[in-house]
């Protein structure tokens, strides 16, 4: 059975998982997936015995399926986590050449037009408000203003093909700044589905475990195969560095 194909078959049970219920994983996912697998392999040895105090056998069984599930979740979602951070990085630099190129319009614009009370009063305007949605329209309206009024512009030397930089700039910007919310709201989902995964694996784990440490209480050999090694080497390098 591949990935794919386990998700699908734990796929309701995952959705039925409710936001406030998902947990996210508290060691690496790889970790957390080779744990899970070799607590499977030490249960079935225990059957049983952990069928004796309590634990049911579908319990047991649901662990590989879920297993990989998760696996697949968790592909999905890093694949995606690459594709859309590669996003986030082109509207972070359009967002920086957008607040570049605004601030060097404003400072040219005021000084261009300070004897000018109406194009004062616009400016004014234009600087109110502040966020990314704002800081584009700024741009554009910069961009509209200057084509308006140019001859000061050209007074003061500056460059007016930078006025069709900004508004081609601030549609840009806009489409981008789009595009990244958009795919952030969609990497949000898929993280929650990957948690709802780790969850729904973490319940069958957390059951065996807790049946086995019961059940095994007095066999250190065995008790050891229901403990997390990841939390466990966490214990000892914290033991050591209190030494």
């Amino acid at each position: 059975m591949t990935t794919k194909e386990a998700f699908e078959k734990e796929k309701l049970a995952i959705e039925a998982i409710s936001r406030e219920e998902a947990k996210e994983p508290t060691m690496p996912i790889g970790q957390y997936m080779y744990e899970a697998d070799k607590l499977y392999t030490h249960s079935l040895k225990d059957k049983d015995s952990l069928v004796a105090v309590g634990l049911d056998v579908l319990i047991i069984d649901a662990i590989p399926q879920r297993n990989q599930a998760l696996r697949y979740a968790q592909s999905i979602w890093a694949e995606d986590h690459d594709v859309r951070s590669q996003t986030d990085i082109e509207w972070s630099t359009l967002r920086k050449q957008g607040e570049e190129l605004r601030a060097i319009l404003l400072h040219t614009f005021k000084f261009a037009y300070r004897n000018d009370e109406n194009m004062k009063t616009r400016l004014k305007r234009i600087e109110e408000g502040s966020g990314n949605a704002d800081n584009i329209q700024d741009l554009h309206d910069l961009a509209i203003l200057g084509k308006e009024n140019v001859a000061p512009l050209v007074v003061v030397d500056l460059d007016v093909n930078l006025l069709d930089t900004a508004a081609d700039l601030a549609v840009n910007m806009s489409k981008k700044l789009a595009e990244a919310n958009v795919n952030r709201e969609q990497l949000n989902e898929l993280k929650l589905t990957r948690d709802k995964a780790f969850t729904h694996l973490k319940r069958a784990v957390d059951e065996v475990r807790d049946h086995g440490k019961f059940a095994f209480w007095r066999n250190d050999n065995k008790l050891k195969g229901y403990k997390s090694e990841y939390y466990a080497r966490k214990h000892q390098k914290a033991k050591a560095s209190e030494k």
